[in-house]
């Protein structure tokens, strides 16, 4: 992981990154457990192609079975920005940029874009409260093609 530019308390940041490296692992080894942890109960995920899920349940569900599903090669969030409040330390933004690599019988196709999840500190643990991905671009593989008008 690169440079990560850190606002505000870098020991909150440092544990926020942390975690980030235990949910791309979870991602790596398509482990649900990561993210039941840091999840709050409640919440919210808007996907890069704009769906939302609510509740931590319905993410871990979501994740498993992408998880079970062949199509799923990887997904990798890197953090670039991490903003904690120095007001009462509860709350930080996390920004970056997330890469997700799927499958299908014409090749691996790599679509990314840009993410920020809202942190909160809850009962002195740092658990987040919503992530938002926005889908950038289709970099590589089928279905990046784009229809040419005449």
């Amino acid at each position: 992981m690169g440079a990560v530019l850190i606002t505000g308390p870098e020991t909150d940041a440092r544990t926020i990154i942390a975690i980030r490296d235990t949910l791309n692992r979870a991602l790596e080894h398509r482990d649900t457990a990561p993210f039941a942890r840091y999840w709050l109960p409640d919440v919210h995920v808007t996907g890069g192609n704009g769906a939302v899920r609510v509740s931590r349940d319905s993410g871990v569900r979501t994740f498993a079975q992408f998880f079970a599903d062949s199509t799923f090669v990887s997904g990798m969030r890197t953090p670039e920005r991490i903003d904690v409040s120095n007001d009462d330390v509860r709350r930080a933004a996390e920004a970056g940029r997330w890469m997700w690599r799927t499958r299908n019988e014409k090749g691996v196709t790599e679509v990314a874009g840009r993410y920020l999840i809202y942190w909160e500190r809850v009962a002195d643990a740092w658990r987040i409260r919503s992530e938002l991905y926005v889908r950038t671009a289709c970099i590589s593989g089928p279905g990046c093609e784009r229809a040419h008008d005449a």
